[in-house]
């Protein structure tokens, strides 16, 4: 949704009713990311990982801790639990930089498409990963 709604935002806001439900669908994923987690020693709670991303300024901050820091948890929970799942980390690393470069005038057009691609590819990790850890849980 959200890579169709930028290129759209430049006629009249259109794209904002693609880009929402896209956002929203996003943090709706990074809290179940989260919480699939929280029997290990995750460094937040799934509510604190998606409510401080909206407090302005401080979500700067927030977004490494709650994408870069997900991808750590994730891999000591799953070292923790001897599981084979792993997020790589530098992608998340990579998807924080460019996800604070869209807030550039111009330039977020442009790295608003690579943090898209980067985010896709590391969301497939993180679901890969929740699905190894909840079929460990079953068994």
């Amino acid at each position: 949704m959200c890579a169709v709604g930028y290129p759209l935002t430049f006629f009249y806001g259109v794209g904002l009713l693609l880009i929402i439900p896209g956002a929203v669908i996003g943090y709706m994923m990074l809290y179940r990311f989260w919480y699939i987690i929280q029997s290990g020693t995750a460094r937040t709670t799934p509510g604190k990982a998606v409510g401080y991303c909206f407090i302005p300024f401080y979500n700067f901050y927030w977004w490494y801790v709650a994408w870069v820091g997900l991808a750590k948890d994730t891999n000591a929970f799953c070292r923790e639990k001897n599981l084979p799942a792993k997020v790589d980390e530098g992608m998340a690393l990579v998807f924080f930089v460019l996800l604070l470069t869209t807030v550039i005038p111009f330039v977020g057009y442009v790295t608003a498409i690579g943090s898209l691609v980067i985010g896709a590819v590391m969301s497939k990790q993180f679901v890969e990963t929740a699905i190894v850890i909840i079929n460990n849980r079953t068994r």
